[in-house]
């Protein structure tokens, strides 16, 4: 695991990245590309999924919550780690705590830098 220092959501985090690999196997070109372009620009890359994650926050409540009513993101989806799955696409998830499902948690998921999927953590693990 390596710590590295990123702002996602316009929120600076130092959180940990972990690479999908078995023991003793090396980390792909593809993977340590995948991380590279994502630290380039973490707010670019992040501030195309800020709106999508709010409305996920908003379906998952009470149904008294609106994506418009959230402000503050972090009061429901806190980042703990990154994670750079094993794949033949550039794939990085920002794996989430979540208000609304603390079992689960919520996984972030860009594919080629671009957001492709927001769900349960199962996702991508």
């Amino acid at each position: 695991m390596n710590k590295i220092k990123i702002s996602i959501w316009n929120r600076d985090f130092e959180i940990d990245a972990r690479f999908c690999q078995y023991e003793g196997e090396e980390i792909t070109q593809t993977q340590q590309e995948a991380l590279d372009k994502f630290c380039e620009s973490p707010n670019i890359i992040t501030a195309k999924s800020i709106s999508e994650v709010k409305e996920y926050t908003a379906n998952a409540s009470d149904d008294t919550l609106k994506a418009d009513d959230i402000e503050n993101i972090f009061k429901y989806v806190m980042p703990t780690y990154l994670f750079i799955p094993r794949s033949e696409h550039r794939e990085i998830a920002i794996m989430c705590n979540f208000k609304f499902d603390i079992e689960h948690g919520i996984a972030v998921l860009f594919k080629d830098e671009e957001l492709f999927k927001i769900g349960e953590q199962d996702i991508v693990l």
